[in-house]
């Protein structure tokens, strides 16, 4: 029996203005030295629910499952989440309370994986 890892997670998302295009979401499990081990790039509600569509205000919870071989044990993984425009690949900044551009993906920083 071939065993694999799935990791669920709850994603909250929302406009606070219109939208005017369709963003994918991404998600990356990275593994101690830079590998993506595993990914998921859609759009939200499995497709059913496109950023173009958002109205300002809205707020959503979403659920990504990423599977993948088991992880080796040890720290040092992280989990890399953001939106890009498939057209041209461009992701979105992420901008600080000033609107100031800080990134274009959120890092949930190292955590370790057990037996």
């Amino acid at each position: 029996i071939k065993r694999c890892v799935r990791l669920v997670l709850m994603v909250s998302s929302g406009a606070r203005v219109t939208i005017d295009r369709d963003y994918t979401m991404f998600v990356h499990l990275i593994a101690p030295g830079g590998k993506v081990v595993t990914q998921y790039d859609g759009m939200p509600r499995k497709n059913q629910m496109p950023t173009n569509m958002w109205k300002p205000g809205l707020s959503m919870a979403d659920s990504i499952l990423l599977s993948t071989e088991p992880l080796l044990p040890g720290s040092g993984y992280k989990l890399e989440f953001g939106w890009y425009d498939a057209n041209t690949q461009e992701r979105l900044h992420i901008v600080d309370a000033n609107g100031q551009s800080i990134a274009d993906a959120i890092t949930v920083e190292t955590f370790s994986v057990i037996e």
